[in-house]
């Protein structure tokens, strides 16, 4: 009977939780020396795998061109009780965003963002409506960037919202990943008024995004954690060697 209950609510837990959780993580990264860098996350809900979260990023210049897709599917029982589905192109310049194109599908709700700097006005177009924002520079949900953490609103690429954050530090000294324990520092994004509560982590030595978690409703752990990156194992494995396997 539990189960049961659980699979009935768990569309709209789920909705709620990706609307805020996933449509947040969309940005500008730090790209790679030679070629576009790629960052791949493996997501999981509880103890369970639940799909993928790809970041694509490549440097023309002072341009940054980011593609963003994510996929995911939970099941209960075996039975589908709900699927994610995101793709998010932008284009940054200087560290800020000038255009944004952004489609969901979040469990058959459909949304889209479309953004672009006009001179000193950002104008976005979402399925909620238009708006302008008049601020000098718009940032999505950067994790990968650390220059995120110094804003006091940031952009929701999902639904095309501007939302009020704040930031603090952890007391984070590590983070212990399938094989290793990587020293790391950590910090918390929250907003009280959109119900946004994320951790994100960055390795102490490069500072490159290395994991991310939110408690969703019902009190489990929605985490990112690096899916297989030969460039980004191998980076883990140097880090991590001083600590030594888990």
């Amino acid at each position: 009977m539990t189960e049961c209950l659980q699979s009935a609510t768990m569309q709209s837990v789920l909705a709620r939780c990706f609307a805020l959780f996933v449509g947040l993580i969309s940005g500008m990264a730090v790209a790679a020396e030679q070629g576009p860098d790629e960052m791949r996350f493996q997501v999981f809900l509880g103890d369970k795998s639940i799909g993928f979260h790809t970041f694509t990023i490549e440097r023309q210049g002072a341009t940054e061109l980011v593609k963003v897709e994510a996929k995911f599917d939970v099941k209960v029982l075996f039975v589908p009780v709900y699927s994610y589905r995101h793709e998010n192109t932008e284009v940054w310049r200087d560290g800020c965003l000038t255009r944004i194109d952004a489609r969901t599908d979040d469990n058959g709700d459909y949304q889209k963002v479309n953004g672009e700097r006009r001179g000193r006005r950002f104008e976005i177009v979402s399925s909620t409506g238009a708006r302008t924002l008049t601020v000098g520079c718009i940032m999505t949900f950067a994790y990968w960037n650390p220059e995120f953490l110094a804003q006091s609103r940031l952009l929701n690429a999902q639904n095309g919202k501007y939302i009020e954050v704040a930031i603090e530090q952890l007391d984070t000294q590590s983070v212990k990943l399938p094989n290793y324990e990587v020293p790391a520092r950590g910090f918390r994004v929250w907003s009280e008024d959109q119900e946004l509560d994320i951790k994100v982590w960055y390795t102490r030595d490069t500072g490159r995004w290395l994991a991310l978690e939110a408690i969703v409703d019902g009190g489990k752990t929605l985490r990112y954690l690096p899916a297989v990156d030969r460039r980004f194992v191998s980076a883990l494995e140097s880090t991590a060697r001083h600590a030594g396997p888990r």
